[in-house]
């Protein structure tokens, strides 16, 4: 899938759009397929290393996301057709589990 991350602390110039591997659900989760993502200030503070700057890099940007069910389902109650939102990522794929909002 497609992600973007940041390897190292800085502007908006750090900002790479790579293939990464697809993430996998965990127990109670889903994969959404991601049709909006939401970058916030706590984002932005993040990958300027002044908030959560013992995370480690790289990471992908982004708190939220929002879209549908995507591939790879464990436990969770989450059904085909109903829409999904939870975090994070500005990627094509992420995992949110049962207590997602939507």
């Amino acid at each position: 899938m497609r992600a973007i991350r940041y390897h190292e602390i800085g502007g908006p110039d750090v900002l790479r759009l790579e293939e990464v591997s697809d993430p996998t659900a965990g127990p109670g989760q889903v994969r959404i397929r991601v049709r909006a993502a939401g970058v916030n200030f706590a984002d932005t503070e993040r990958r300027r290393g002044l908030y959560d700057a013992t995370a480690p890099l790289p990471r992908i940007l982004g708190s939220e996301a929002a879209g549908g069910r995507g591939p790879g389902r464990r436990g969770c109650r989450l059904t085909m057709g109903r829409q999904a939102s939870g975090g994070p990522r500005a990627a094509e794929l992420c995992g949110v589990g049962d207590d997602f909002g939507g």
